[in-house]
């Protein structure tokens, strides 16, 4: 039996099919975005960041992120002001289907378009993850073509997207080593300027005091709690049956350089929240592995990435999805309805208007409009995170104009991310009934204060 069987023989239906993933790969997070769907308010702080951003020592705090100056510069082009968030999302798509145009073999083709950490990241909003996950396709490709100069350039390119791939970067050059047996002095030279960056990265951060990641990894303790959570136990599962997978001549190698100390690292200072095989946290930890198969892959090894696809990922018609297991990928997101339409209609007639004041949001009330105002904060708090009832009450009490946009009857109540209460959700609602202005924008599914 042929290896490529269970894919398309004919040239035309092959192309067919490809483009058909592509136009769902492009417009379901563009769809998702416009039904205020956005997963949480990540979307909002990178556009934020992106407006802001130049090159001074600045540009070390938060997350060491350099190319979103570059992505500025795409976005300040070819998108006017109110239509960045939409912009974002299609630079972050294309981002992700980059491998597909050096990709020569139909089977490795597929096996790339139809890996569930593609959708994932596609469907989670915008993060710099993408671009790594893209750069680390390349460095493993040229790794196995044995063109190390141009994994080299990968690599010097992956320092500026992201300082949590720095780990990636030793890691990968230590594991080249060991294949090649011989000293690469552009990869050592690679590590030293990595660990450079991390250093006044961490300075930087530590002076400023704001980084929580940080914070975690001076923390001595180890966060053990996660092991026993679920999300924790999928995500180690998925990495297990993607091992079996791999060619027996990389096997110990990957398991040794790469799975054990990227999970035991991960251990020290990750955040509850953010360990999902479906979100981009993380999404190093698993890169090595998926594009080690995706690159030799055979028939088995597509097969299996297909399953996973149609299982647990944000594939439009994984199980995940149709079931509505998980908020981030549910085909419900995709769903317009009239209220949704009403809503971006109000938005897109008053942009300006509302711009002018400061936004208080639901944190996963994200649209293209919401996530492009000047000045927005996620609800609860108006000057930062707090779930302080009298705090809040003072920052109402000292602003001259407040916009808040809520959705009505909530099942579940983001609260800074996660935070479900009810109780403290009304609360914060009478605040508004007290202070408030007027109602400027209602239906059955929102609500806009002022």
């Amino acid at each position: 039996m042929k290896i490529n069987c269970l894919l398309p023989e004919n040239k035309k239906i092959n192309l067919i099919v490809i483009f058909i993933i592509i136009f769902f790969f492009i417009s379901l997070p563009l769809i998702k975005l416009s039904n205020s769907n956005a997963t949480f308010f990540d979307l909002g702080f990178y556009l934020k960041k992106i407006k802001i951003i130049q090159f001074n020592r600045e540009i070390f705090l938060g997350h060491f992120e350099p190319y979103l100056y570059f992505v500025k510069k795409i976005l300040n082009t070819f998108f006017l002001d109110k239509f960045h968030a939409y912009g974002l999302i299609i630079i972050q798509s294309c981002i992700l289907l980059i491998p597909v145009f050096f990709i020569k073999k139909k089977i490795i083709l597929y096996s790339y378009l139809l890996n569930p950490i593609i959708w994932n990241l596609n469907i989670f909003d915008f993060h710099s993850e993408s671009l790594g996950f893209v750069l680390i396709f390349f460095i493993f490709k040229f790794f196995f073509e044995k063109k190390d100069n141009y994994s080299n350039l990968y690599l010097y390119l992956l320092i500026f997207v992201k300082e949590t791939f720095i780990l990636f970067i030793i890691l990968f050059v230590l594991f080249r080593f060991f294949e090649r047996k011989k000293i690469d002095y552009l990869g050592l030279s690679l590590i030293i300027i990595g660990i450079f960056v991390y250093i006044f990265f961490f300075i930087e951060n530590i002076i400023h005091l704001e980084n929580n990641y940080l914070r975690n990894i001076l923390n001595l303790k180890i966060n053990l709690k996660i092991i026993f959570d679920i999300k924790f136990f999928l995500f180690v599962l998925v990495q297990i049956y993607l091992i079996i997978f791999l060619p027996k001549k990389y096997l110990f190698k990957i398991i040794f350089f790469f799975v054990i100390p990227q999970n035991l690292i991960f251990l020290k200072f990750a955040v509850y929240e953010q360990l999902s095989i479906f979100t981009h946290h993380y999404v190093y930890l698993v890169a090595p592995i998926i594009y080690t198969l995706i690159l030799n892959s055979q028939k088995k090894i597509f097969t299996f990435m297909t399953i996973l696809t149609l299982t647990v990922s944000s594939f439009p018609i994984s199980i995940m999805s149709i079931g509505d297991i998980y908020k981030t990928s549910s085909i419900k997101n995709y769903l317009i309805s009239f209220e949704d339409f009403e809503f971006n209609s109000f938005l897109y007639r008053n942009f300006e208007k509302i711009n002018q004041s400061y936004v208080v949001l639901d944190n996963n009330i994200i649209n293209n409009f919401t996530a492009s105002f000047n000045d927005v904060n996620v609800f609860p708090s108006l000057k930062e995170y707090s779930l302080d009832i009298n705090k809040i009450k003072i920052d109402l009490k000292n602003s001259h104009r407040i916009t808040l946009i809520l959705r009505k009857n909530k099942n579940i109540f983001f609260l800074h991310d996660k935070v479900n209460d009810k109780n403290f959700y009304n609360k914060y609602k009478g605040l508004y009934n007290i202070y408030l202005k007027k109602i400027v924008f209602e239906n059955s599914k929102y609500i806009i204060y002022q």
